[in-house]
């Protein structure tokens, strides 16, 4: 569903983000 395809996409966005932050 697009609900579950925005949730899976903030939830990627957010780690991607974390990962961002710890390298830097």
């Amino acid at each position: 569903t697009l609900g579950g395809s925005s949730t899976s996409y903030t939830l990627v966005s957010l780690l991607f983000s974390a990962v961002t932050l710890l390298l830097l």
